[in-house]
């Protein structure tokens, strides 16, 4: 090992020892008392936060309870609205989807026209071609 490494060590185990003196005697004793003190306040206030809780979980399951009953009104209500935006979305999605074939056939109607076109147009490339060799010759 290097000498640094050695010097390290060493102040590492001064530093050790005199946290060690530091803690033992009036301090530790002082701690202890606090820590104790301490502990006993937590246990009060949860066993005090256990009661309101109680008594707020009581209080909480009666609204939740009025609650519940107001939404199942409310629901069965819904219930006859739900399904009639259900069928006007299905019956707005079919519509787009017809709407849709009736696009795409048109597309394809005009690809077939280009297409035809196109062989149109090759044609008569080829038989300028043609022409133009027989004047040639």
């Amino acid at each position: 090992m290097s000498k640094k490494g050695k010097e390290r060590i060493r102040k590492g185990e001064r530093k050790n020892e005199k946290k060690g003196k530091e803690r033992t005697g009036k301090n530790e004793k002082v701690r202890e008392q606090k820590n104790e003190i301490k502990g006993k306040e937590k246990k009060k206030m949860k066993e005090l936060e256990r009661k309101g809780k109680k008594e707020k979980d009581w209080e909480t399951n009666k609204k939740n309870e009025k609650e519940n009953k107001e939404w199942e009104r409310k629901g069965k209500k819904n219930e006859g609205k739900e399904r009639i935006i259900r069928k006007w979305k299905e019956s707005m999605r079919k519509k787009g989807e017809r709407n849709n074939d009736k696009v795409r056939k048109e597309r394809m109607r005009k690809k077939g026209k280009d297409r035809m076109r196109n062989k149109g147009k090759e044609r008569e490339r080829k038989n300028d071609k043609e022409r133009e060799r027989r004047d040639e010759k």
